[in-house]
């Protein structure tokens, strides 16, 4: 019995029975301001009506068709098998991180994670979740709810570098109070089969959401991302900016939807989506929409699927590049203002090695 289907990329979500799992570490150039614990100690300390709003949001009548369905987080809640509480209340200087890594093995191969992280107000911080693994076959389910207080700046990156034998599903949520700022990069490398869902909520006046989705899409890899952007405050602005590579039988869907709600007079809300082929007989879709209900508001969306430019290519290879590597180089690029946030330098190398493997064949 399935969990729950998706026509547009013809699958499904199995329903994997839950199993226990120990392989999260945590790192932190910070020794004091940092709380990190079990997510159980979230729940201890949160009233079952927050929880209820945390892990259940409501939806607007517009919303409702947005995310994974009610059934898959209802999945991951009941078969939660680990999860963490990341509160941040002392700002970081400019080479302070937190790093975050969910390894999957043969061992841990099944991973339900909730996941909480919170900045206090006024808080400047970088934070890097790390999954990855090869297991001979993995499952993961996850759920994030990130709040950011007032004039909060998070640095987030997230990468997703499974292997080819897993499947991975995630359900994101993130609260925006006034004038806090996000800086959000949403790296998928890797698994087979890729179900992602995010929702930002720009809850008051003159916050700035930046997200720049990077995907890779290759051998018969299916992803469906989605990114939905809910401005409710004044004077905001949120930008939603993907790129990405589709290759051999890679198949992607982006759907990206921009809310501006009644009372956010002078925001802007953004959303593009360009993706780069590299061959014939790609399977692509981009699902830009925008829903307004207020004056003074700009709101736009774009989509494109395009080869590597003819003139950025002669370019390269006018000096001296061949076809193949001014290719490479033409799609890192795009990679690297992410990856290049990442202050652990194994974890950055080890990026930039995939991608390159993954480019070569």
């Amino acid at each position: 019995m399935n969990i729950a289907k998706y026509k547009r990329l013809k699958v499904a979500i199995p329903n994997v029975e839950t199993k226990e799992y120990n392989n999260l570490t945590f790192s932190s150039s910070m020794k004091e301001g940092v709380a990190f614990s079990d997510i159980k100690d979230f729940f201890d300390k949160t009233d079952k009506e927050t929880l209820d709003k945390i892990l259940f949001p409501e939806k607007s009548a517009r919303e409702k068709n947005t995310g994974l369905g009610k059934a898959v987080q209802e999945d991951l809640v009941k078969k939660q098998n680990t999860g963490f509480y990341l509160k941040i209340d002392k700002s970081f200087d400019e080479n302070d991180f937190i790093l975050i890594n969910y390894k999957l093995d043969d061992k841990n191969n099944t991973l339900f994670d909730l996941n909480v992280i919170e900045l206090a107000e006024g808080v400047k911080a970088t934070v890097v979740i790390n999954y990855e693994g090869n297991p001979k076959e993995g499952f993961r389910s996850g759920f994030y709810y990130t709040k950011l207080d007032k004039f909060a700046e998070l640095n987030l990156v997230k990468v997703q570098d499974l292997s080819s034998s897993c499947t991975n599903i995630e359900n994101t949520k993130i609260n925006m109070h006034e004038r806090s700022k996000l800086n959000y990069y949403p790296v998928d490398f890797g698994s087979n089969v890729c179900l992602s869902s995010c929702s930002t909520y720009q809850i008051e006046d003159w916050s700035e959401v930046s997200i720049f989705p990077l995907f890779f899409v290759d051998e018969q890899r299916k992803a469906d991302f989605e990114q939905n952007l809910i401005v409710n405050g004044e004077n905001s602005l949120g930008i939603i900016k993907a790129n990405g590579c589709i290759k051999d039988d890679g198949n992607k869907i982006f759907r990206g939807n921009v809310f501006l709600n009644k009372g956010c007079k002078r925001s802007i809300g953004r959303f593009s989506d360009k993706s780069m082929i590299m061959n014939n007989g790609i399977k692509a879709h981009t699902i830009p929409t925008i829903f307004c209900d207020e004056h003074d508001v700009i709101g736009e969306h774009a989509g494109s699927f395009e080869p590597l430019k003819i003139s950025e290519l002669y370019y390269l290879m006018s000096r001296g590049f061949d076809k193949k590597e001014a290719r490479r180089i033409l799609v890192k690029s795009s990679f690297l203002p992410a990856i290049n946030l990442i202050q652990n330098p194994e974890l950055k190398e080890k990026l930039i090695s995939k991608l390159d493997e993954r480019l070569n064949r």
